[in-house]
């Protein structure tokens, strides 16, 4: 399975992630590699109802039998293509896979569900798990986000920015999250804490969270023109010096 990418490049997708309750929050993700420990970061810090994932053994680095727990803590419902003959008799021993009858015996195809109803970390970013207890309750029709002690209030979904970034996120180009950036200054001029950790990804729109976060008085001037320098450099190759490089612009304007 591969899609163009929006430079022309023809890429492969190794992971689908969404909510079930629209096909507009479907997010592709397609790192160049990933390893059990990425794949359980993404586990714990995004509540993901529906998850395809495709041409694991080329792109997912680890053991296929911890390959199999780690993919079914990815979200609710899991969807594995076995590309292999030794991932599918992996697959078939697994109380917790069933395999899903389709037209095409020569595609092998298997489901997992578990529910899923705490986030351990708030980015994939995030060294500690948090200290407080994030609870989610989820159904079909609706997704409600609980902070420890709080309030739940309605979940804004589609995946966090830093996520996307860190996985190659495909389907928004730096071009395009930079007009997004620069479409804020006047959409969003409250925002206290504009960084790329409190935007989420939902299709093709970029949605701010934490608008008037009292914490934080972040100008967001300087968080626009971090966002719009940093996105002037590609951010596939290593993720994480990218986010490093972003975050010291960042710290140049406060």
């Amino acid at each position: 399975m591969s899609i163009p990418y929006l430079t022309g490049e023809i890429i492969p997708i190794a992971l689908i992630v969404g909510d079930v309750s629209s096909l507009k929050t479907m997010t592709l993700l397609a790192p160049r590699k990933l390893g059990l420990e990425q794949l359980s970061q993404l586990a714990q810090c995004e509540h993901i109802d529906l998850v395809i994932v495709h041409e694991s053994t080329t792109l997912i680095e680890g053991s296929l039998d911890s390959l199999v727990g780690t993919l079914i803590n990815l979200g609710e419902h899991v969807f594995v293509v076995a590309e292999t003959r030794e991932l599918e008799e992996v697959f078939c021993k697994s109380s917790m896979m069933k395999r899903v009858v389709t037209g095409e015996e020569s595609i092998p195809l298997f489901y997992s569900y578990k529910p899923k109803k705490y986030l351990t970390y708030t980015r994939f970013t995030q060294r500690d798990p948090s200290q407080r207890q994030y609870k989610i309750k989820s159904t079909c029709t609706t997704k409600q986000f609980i902070k420890e002690g709080g309030a739940p209030f309605s979940w804004v979904h589609g995946i966090n920015l830093v996520t996307f970034i860190m996985l190659n996120g495909v389907c928004h180009s730096n071009e395009r999250i930079k007009k997004k950036f620069l479409s804020f200054k006047t959409r969003y001029s409250q925002h206290t804490d504009l960084v790329v950790g409190n935007i989420i990804v939902q299709d093709d729109n970029l949605i701010p969270i934490d608008i008037t976060d009292a914490r934080r008085r972040a100008p967001l001037k300087g968080c626009i023109a971090a966002a719009v320098l940093s996105f002037d450099k590609p951010r596939s190759e290593d993720p994480r010096k990218w986010l490093n490089e972003y975050y010291q612009e960042l710290n140049k304007t406060k």
